[in-house]
């Protein structure tokens, strides 16, 4: 956050967009990683060797990549997750049935 004539003002971060390669050597090294596709509350990273997400589920990277492995999108678009960037970010919703 910036200071501009003594009223603080929020600067946009730099998100470095990284490809699935660069995202799973982040997440070796424990770092949550999030994907364009996610919500803004939706993480991943590695624990012991398997994907730990943000509910506390591990998975076998293999197989939690594996549908994904084909599908357009998902070969690049991940970050490094910054929960302080997403706060109030989510809006409420009136659902009418």
């Amino acid at each position: 956050m910036g200071k501009e004539n003594g009223a603080i003002s929020k600067e946009p971060k730099t998100v470095i967009k990284m490809t699935r390669k660069e995202a799973y050597n982040q997440m070796r090294k424990g770092v949550k990683v999030t994907h364009r596709y996610f919500s803004d509350n939706e993480w991943m990273t590695i624990e012991n060797g398997k994907v730990k997400t943000e509910d506390g589920y591990l998975h076998d990277y293999q197989d939690f990549m594996s549908w994904r492995k084909n599908e357009d999108g998902w070969h690049d678009g991940y970050s490094i997750y910054r929960p302080e960037e997403n706060l109030g970010t989510q809006e409420m919703t009136e659902v009418t049935c």
